[in-house]
């Protein structure tokens, strides 16, 4: 007994060892490594906030050279914005060219990039002798236009690139050369954009009768997260929040307590008065117990058996082939 006693000790120790092998300590390459585990050394925090500090040299994005340009509009004074007159050869003493502003976008692959070129002029009045300018359009407050604005959030959102990924895809595959900042200002007024959209979602998804809920972890720059879904037959809401489950299940749902929420076993849902437990999960741990063996074989292979008669009814009912009646 104590020969086997020590044999399995050394086992132990063995596996142990061998499960905290990882590409740090071994020949193991760094996509074998667990989740998680990341023992390059922190950095000591600097106290200083991130991105280019106060007093750092300027790095300004020039205009691009007439040959890119696809486009220019030629923006003039109409009147004088002193005594009102209308600008004309008789009234007006000069025309200056004092801005030029361009603004990029992506029209598809046919059309590829297309650059806009704004040149704002400037009247002097012969009458009273004020200068007079003009105003940019709507359309050209921002350098990047909205297909290229599109592109940008599709990279983000839909691949989860990070932005100096989404730079370096525009510079190297478009052509298109955009700062960090800019990348970041796009996506923020995209953001700013679609609040009022996205809390029309919220107040749907908080009235609808049968909502579904989930959550699952979720990392977001480099801290824990959780990222929540709820779906409804129209619409989907997805939430990142750092804060407890009941408080985020309480905004996304609000207190009704007559309708039913469908879910699964996660126990922040065990606030939910009435709830609908996910029937996948419960088919697989129906099949957990299915493959136990024993008593628990019998067990799990009745209830699936129940759970198929059951969707069989259910399928029919929702075909219209029976009522609840029968």
């Amino acid at each position: 007994v104590q020969a086997k006693l020590e044999r399995a000790e050394r086992t132990i120790r063995e596996l142990r060892h061998r499960l905290g092998l990882d590409s740090s300590n071994s020949c193991k390459p760094p996509s074998t490594d667990p989740p998680g585990r990341s023992r390059r050394p922190r950095r000591r925090r600097t106290g200083r906030p991130p991105g280019g500090q106060r007093g750092h040299p300027a790095h300004l994005r020039g205009p691009l050279a007439g040959e890119e340009v696809n486009r220019v509009v030629e923006l003039m004074p109409a009147r004088c914005r002193h005594c009102g007159v209308e600008f004309d050869t008789q009234t007006v003493s000069g025309i200056d060219p004092v801005q030029r502003w361009q603004t990029i976008d992506w029209r598809g692959p046919r059309q590829g990039v297309f650059v806009t070129e704004y040149r704002r002029f400037r009247g002097h009045c012969s009458a009273c002798g004020g200068n007079t300018g003009v105003e940019l359009p709507p359309e050209a407050q921002h350098l990047v236009a909205p297909g290229l604005q599109a592109l940008i959030l599709f990279l983000l959102a839909a691949l989860r690139l990070p932005r100096r990924p989404i730079q370096l895809v525009l510079a190297q595959v478009l052509g298109i050369r955009l700062a960090l900042g800019t990348i970041q200002n796009t996506c923020q007024r995209a953001s700013k954009a679609l609040h009022a959209p996205y809390q029309e979602i919220a107040r749907h998804v908080r009235e609808a009768s049968r909502p579904h809920i989930d959550e699952t972890g979720w990392r977001q720059g480099g801290a824990r997260r959780s990222l929540w879904g709820v779906c409804t037959r129209v619409a989907t809401l997805y939430r990142i929040a750092a804060s407890k489950a009941g408080a985020v299940i309480d905004e996304l749902l609000g207190r009704a307590t007559e309708r039913i929420v469908h879910c699964d076993g996660y126990a922040g849902f065990d606030r939910l008065a009435r709830r609908q437990r996910c029937w996948s999960h419960r088919k697989r741990n129906f099949q957990a117990l299915a493959d136990r063996g024993g008593e628990a074989a019998s067990i799990g292979s009745e209830l699936l058996a129940l759970r198929r008669r059951l969707f069989r009814y259910w399928h029919r009912f929702r075909d219209g082939r029976i009522d609840r009646n029968q």
